[in-house]
C-alpha cells in the first residue's frame, strides 16, 4: 500500500468534498459504521452503514463503494447488483430506527460516482423479494 497512498489519498479527498458527503456534514445529524439489525420476513438483516445522516425529510444512507469502474455501463451494471444490498439495508433500518429511509447513494470512489436511489417502495419490495427467495431455497 506504500506506493499508492497517493491514490488512496486523493480518493479519501475526493469522498471528503462530494456532495453527498457535504449534505452529511451541512445536516448536523450524522453517523459513521451504524450497525442496523432487524427480523424481515423470518430472517435477521444486518449490517454496518458506512454513513447514515438525517434531513428534515428523511434518512440518507451512504454506501462508499470501492469497485474500478469504467464507463457509464459499468457502473449502471453494478449498481443494478447493489440494489438489493441498499434496499435490505434501508429495510434493516426503518425498523431499528422507527424512521423510514429517503435515498440510498453509493458513492463510487472509482470513478468518482455518486448514484443516488430514491424509488424506496421499490428497492423494498426487491429486498424482500430476495430475502423470500433465500427461505424457499433451503
Amino acid at each position: 500500500m506504500s506506493q499508492r497512498w497517493k491514490e488512496i489519498s486523493d480518493l479519501v479527498q475526493w469522498a471528503i468534498d462530494s456532495g453527498v458527503v457535504r449534505r452529511a456534514v451541512s445536516s448536523g445529524r450524522y453517523y459513521r459504521e451504524v450497525f442496523v439489525s432487524a427480523p424481515i420476513e423470518g430472517i435477521l438483516v444486518e449490517g454496518f452503514l458506512d454513513l447514515l445522516f438525517e434531513e428534515a425529510d428523511g434518512l440518507v444512507i451512504v454506501d462508499y463503494k470501492t469497485d474500478s469502474l469504467s464507463g457509464e455501463d459499468e457502473i449502471r451494471q453494478t449498481t443494478e447488483r447493489y440494489r438489493i444490498h441498499g434496499g435490505a439495508y434501508a429495510l434493516a433500518l426503518d425498523p431499528s430506527s422507527g424512521r423510514p429511509a429517503k435515498e440510498v447513494v453509493f458513492l463510487f470512489l472509482q470513478p468518482r460516482e455518486e448514484v443516488v436511489l430514491k424509488d424506496m417502495s421499490m428497492l423494498h419490495d426487491e429486498a424482500g423479494r430476495s430475502i423470500l427467495a433465500v427461505i424457499d431455497s433451503d
